[in-house]
């Protein structure tokens, strides 16, 4: 399967970085705690302005509002993040997947062992 056009996504500015990370966690977030702000944008910055990065991460982090998930979360990271560019996107898809709930991983790893672009049929699919 071919692609017709091919778009380059470039990294983003720090200031837009903020404004993506933002829009993805809650205000109700951002001030669950004082502190919690200052580590959020530990966490953005981790992502070295990767929209994708910045988007899985942002939907873990979305629902965290104690500081005490916020800095394990980050210690977490710290483990997973690579120094270059292109080695960072498979790090933080891992740390996404990392903290799936069970269930859902294990329907993740269900799907896996299916080709890429095979038609699961919806039985199957509700049996599991």
């Amino acid at each position: 399967m071919g692609t017709q056009n091919k778009i380059k996504m470039d990294c983003l500015e720090p200031e837009k970085a903020w404004e993506l990370f933002q829009d993805n966690v809650r205000d109700e977030t951002l001030n669950s705690h004082p502190d919690i702000q200052n580590l959020a944008k530990q966490v953005d910055e981790r992502c070295s302005g990767l929209p994708l990065a910045l988007i899985i991460i942002n939907y873990d982090m979305a629902c965290k509002t104690t500081l005490r998930e916020w800095k394990y979360s980050i210690e977490m990271l710290k483990q997973y993040v690579l120094p270059k560019i292109e080695n960072e996107v498979f790090p933080l898809l891992k740390f996404s997947y990392d903290n799936l709930p069970d269930a859902t991983m294990k329907c993740f790893l269900y799907y896996c062992m299916y080709p890429e672009d095979y038609c699961i049929p919806k039985k199957r699919l509700v049996e599991y």
